[in-house]
């Protein structure tokens, strides 16, 4: 794995590449598409898609835009959460980001932590995915409180971590840091 650690507000942010079967963590964060998913259950390659295939199957999950299922592994991150994409050609932007800041309210609801995420291939550029991905995480995050008078508690992300594709974390970051900002500074708003 190769690193690049990066602190904004309250979370730990951290962008490192390397393959889903390396990661270890809490949870793996996977969207996949509806083509995709059809592959993988006609044709597995590996023991992961294999368990996919079996668990897919059984639960009815099918890759629609905002499906979520867990999927318990054998993979040194014992739980993956594939989260439906939906159609590859139908993907956007805004998309993304509804995806990946459902998948943190998902993560909050179970009381998750900490999570890597894969970066979903799109028509579009890596450094726009990654962006599109930050603002869902970020925003998911958010909770307005500030004028409630009893704070529910609710579990906050402390870390994340997002696999991108590539050797150098740094090319992917070049147009995200304002994502991060923008981001960040909605939460303060």
């Amino acid at each position: 794995f190769l690193k690049k650690l990066h602190f904004l507000g309250n979370m730990k942010t951290e962008l490192i590449t390397g393959e889903i079967e390396d990661v270890k963590d809490k949870i793996i964060l996977l969207p996949i598409y509806e083509e995709d998913l059809q592959g993988i259950v006609k044709n597995p390659k590996s023991d992961f898609e294999r368990l996919v295939k079996d668990v897919v199957s059984d639960a009815g999950f099918k890759a629609e835009h905002k499906q979520f299922l867990f999927v318990n592994t054998n993979l040194k991150t014992k739980r993956v959460l594939l989260v439906g994409m939906g159609k590859k050609n139908e993907i956007n932007h805004e998309k993304i980001r509804a995806v990946f800041g459902n998948a943190v309210k998902k993560f909050k609801s179970e009381r998750v932590t900490s999570f890597t995420a894969m970066l979903p291939e799109a028509n579009l550029s890596q450094q726009e995915v990654l962006a599109a991905s930050i603002e869902g995480i970020e925003l998911g995050e958010y909770v307005f409180d500030k004028y409630k008078t009893e704070k529910n508690g609710a579990v906050r992300i402390e870390k994340y971590s997002i696999i991108a594709k590539g050797k150098n974390p740094d090319d992917a970051l070049t147009n995200t840091k304002n994502s991060l900002a923008i981001a960040v500074m909605v939460t303060l708003a």
